[in-house]
């Protein structure tokens, strides 16, 4: 529940960072709604052995699905919204790239004709997901930073 909390701190910094760029803000709503949805899913443990069969786990996988897909959207939007950005356009393209991995992760999690894998699949994407999102904070933590002495 803290990390979503967190994310949606993050889409706040990044939603004021990219005030007109509104491509830029629809990616950090997006982010937005990808810590909600993380926040939720702590509140809706998952069943053992990830089988969504009672409230809470089917409502932990409702929520899981949103913030997947909310994020690699958010991923997708920055890739777009910074890429004419010259001060964040290295990381449009690393969005993308997060974004193109995770779809590829993602795929096989859903549809996995090998079960047994799912759970190294589904930690693989979570591991990426939050290596952009810390990229991202970085970048952001910079540039608040550099803002910061600029005031001085």
């Amino acid at each position: 529940m803290t990390s979503g909390m967190l994310v949606v701190v993050l889409s706040l910094g990044l939603y004021t960072e990219f005030s007109s760029n509104r491509v830029a803000r629809i990616g950090s709503g997006l982010l937005a709604v990808c810590g909600a949805s993380l926040f939720m899913t702590g509140i809706f443990p998952c069943d053992v052995g990830t089988v969504e069969a009672s409230a809470s786990g089917i409502l932990h996988g409702v929520f899981a699905g949103i913030g997947t897909f909310a994020i690699i959207s958010a991923a997708l939007a920055m890739w777009l919204g910074l890429k004419y950005d010259a001060v964040w356009r290295n990381h449009s393209w690393f969005s993308l790239s997060v974004a193109l991995v995770a779809v590829a992760l993602y795929v096989p999690h859903l549809f996995s004709p090998l079960p047994q894998w799912n759970g190294a699949i589904q930690r693989i994407l979570v591991m990426v997901l939050l290596v952009w999102i810390e990229v991202m904070s970085i970048k952001l933590l910079s540039r608040s930073r550099a803002g910061a002495s600029v005031r001085q």
